[in-house]
């Protein structure tokens, strides 16, 4: 019963992992400058390595140790964070919270700032992770001064054994980040919490000393 809860929980609080992802900082370095509206947002699929750190009956904890931004273009914006962000999934409405006050000054925008590169030789860091998280088919629904809003309907799980679960969501997961109270919040559904579920039922993790994984592995999965 404990490593069925665990799975449950790790499986709800992995899709906030994308929360941080999309930061101004990590678009505003080298990406698209200079026009700020949503078509300057052309983003394809974004990675995450997430790792659950503790439960309760009422909500999870987990710790975000990195992410990547691909673009249509093929361009990749990769953040491996010195300390791993951290965020909480509440059960009792399927929304996920990350306060990025003093994580948006001083990683995203300030010592830790992305690194550009091409998506052909990218890698994301997956050692000690449950999984790695792949957000697909996104809409950036809104980005202006106060704030932006996306959404997506296609998720793709990287597990420890080398293999890759994908789903498709008929409800969009839908996410906002907003200026002024300096959060960011997710929206996920009863269907996202199943498919979630069954893709980590396992409950691996990657070793501590797992090599770096290429983008273009996962994939072709």
């Amino acid at each position: 019963m404990q490593r069925r809860t665990i799975n449950i929980l790790l499986a709800i609080c992995v899709i906030a992992s994308l929360l941080l992802v999309l930061a101004p900082g990590a678009l505003s370095q080298g990406m698209h400058r200079g026009n700020n509206t949503t078509k300057t947002w052309n983003i394809d699929e974004m990675y995450s390595a997430i790792k659950v750190t503790g439960i309760t009956n009422s909500s999870a904890s987990y710790d975000i140790q990195n992410a990547v931004i691909k673009t249509k273009e093929g361009k990749v914006a990769t953040m491996d964070f010195a300390k791993p962000l951290s965020g909480q999934y509440f059960f009792a409405n399927n929304t996920g919270i990350i306060n990025m006050g003093d994580k948006m000054g001083n990683q995203t925008g300030g010592k830790h700032k992305p690194v550009m590169g091409d998506y052909s030789n990218a890698t994301i860091k997956v050692a000690g992770a449950s999984a790695v998280m792949v957000k697909k088919n996104i809409t950036v629904t809104k980005h202006d001064k106060s704030g932006f809003e996306f959404q997506f309907t296609g998720l793709s799980v990287y597990l420890p054994d080398g293999t890759v679960k994908s789903y498709k969501l008929s409800t969009p997961v839908k996410v906002t980040w907003s200026k002024d109270s300096k959060t960011m919040k997710v929206v996920g559904s009863p269907e996202l919490k199943t498919d979630i579920q069954d893709a980590l039922k396992g409950g691996a993790t990657f070793s501590a000393t797992a090599a770096p994984v290429s983008l273009k592995t996962i994939d072709s999965k």
